[in-house]
């Protein structure tokens, strides 16, 4: 099933994202209810979300990117968790977890180690934010480096 390209920038592959994504394991295992109550859930979630006053990033997390993540399952999280044992240049938004138990291992680490018992680091931007090519008018805002 190819559906219109509803995506902008390139910083996922359309083939994936319209295509592939259909054919994956993990989607065909969704039952057809459960998807369209999640979609409803999910649409009802953006469409409260204030998106066209410009929203900054503290706010697209609190309001937009936290509910979805737990909408979606990930109920196990922690949130500015340090890399490095000095400084704050390395702090991912949030960690989260396959469960509680992992969630539970983490903590009894320090904070820098709790990665190690994660599945998925969070990077949240700004409502608006290109995320594969420079943005702001002095371009310092670089789009994120290629692996």
């Amino acid at each position: 099933m190819t559906i219109e390209n509803p995506f902008q920038g390139q910083l996922f592959a359309d083939g994936f994202l319209c295509e592939a994504i259909a054919e994956s394991e993990d989607w065909k295992a969704f039952d057809d209810t459960a998807l369209e109550t999640l979609r409803a859930d999910l649409r009802a979630l953006f469409d409260r979300f204030p998106a066209d006053s410009a929203p900054n990033e503290a706010q697209t997390e609190t309001d937009l990117i936290r509910p979805a993540l737990e909408r979606l399952g990930w109920t196990a999280s922690l949130w500015q968790q340090r890399l490095s044992a000095r400084g704050r240049t390395h702090v991912p938004d949030g960690l989260l977890f396959a469960d509680d138990a992992a969630k539970d291992r983490a903590n009894r680490l320090r904070e820098q180690d709790r990665y190690r018992h994660g599945l998925a680091i969070v990077e949240c931007k700004r409502w608006g934010r290109p995320l594969d090519r420079r943005s702001g008018a002095d371009g310092i805002e670089a789009a994120p480096p290629r692996c």
